[in-house]
């Protein structure tokens, strides 16, 4: 099939390498969000709820090889040992 569409030039083996190459960094960008929001669930879930008051989401963006994915995460209200407020996101596990 690919033979054909090259030898037809309905499209160029450059196009079609560019348009696979989109699709894949779209998918990988769509993926990449998954996780993170997925992974973000997970945090949410099992904090400390007595420490760690929920702000609700916002939407930050990274930037990765394959494009810019942008997702939302928790954003957590504690308070220090004097007790001044303090806006906090999870990273890793606790």
């Amino acid at each position: 099939m690919m033979k054909s569409i090259v030898e037809e030039s309905l499209i160029t083996f450059k196009e079609l390498e560019k348009k696979i190459f989109t699709y894949v960094c779209e998918a990988a960008v769509e993926m990449t969000r998954i996780i993170l929001e997925d992974y973000d669930k997970g945090l949410h879930a099992g904090r400390d709820r007595s420490r760690y008051r929920d702000k609700g989401t916002r939407t930050t963006t990274i930037k990765t090889v394959y494009g810019d994915v942008a997702y939302a995460r928790h954003v957590y209200q504690t308070k220090d040992e004097e007790g001044h407020k303090l806006l906090c996101i999870f990273w890793t596990k606790r």
